[in-house]
């Protein structure tokens, strides 16, 4: 259309029907093999971290093992908080203290997927709680 046109006087619809270009159309066939070859190799790393991390695919085995882990590093970090907390008691005021405290205590129990095994110390915890107190 030039300067004073309108759409009714040009036989020509104004959105035209030719194809726009994909990324697929600018890609050489080399590009696209590597871009497959990344893409195999990206889904199988995320299948099996999500087979790692998932509680229902793993084995016995496995579960003891990521647990043992997991307690060894909270106590591994307790023991640096410890260091570290009396530092911060020294230095800040008492809600200041507080809130320190418990966001790294938080941090602590729920760092790297460990929430779900803290969560199985204490269902354990629990269970043996319940038969000391029964069988008193």
């Amino acid at each position: 259309m030039t300067l004073g046109e309108t759409a009714a006087d040009v036989d020509a619809p104004l959105i035209s029907n030719t194809k726009y270009p994909t990324p697929d159309d600018m890609l050489t066939d080399k590009e696209r093999s590597t871009l497959k070859e990344l893409n195999v190799k990206s889904n199988t790393a995320k299948t099996e971290i999500t087979r790692k991390t998932n509680l229902l695919e793993m084995s016995v085995r496995e579960i003891l093992h990521e647990w043992s882990t997991a307690m060894q590093n909270i106590l591994r970090d307790t023991v640096e908080f410890a260091h570290y907390d009396r530092t911060i008691r020294e230095s800040t005021n008492f809600y200041d203290f507080i809130v320190l405290f418990a966001t790294n205590v938080w941090d602590i129990f729920t760092r790297d997927n460990r929430i779900t095994y803290t969560g199985i110390t204490l269902l354990i915890i629990g269970f043996v709680a319940y038969f000391v107190f029964i069988s008193e």
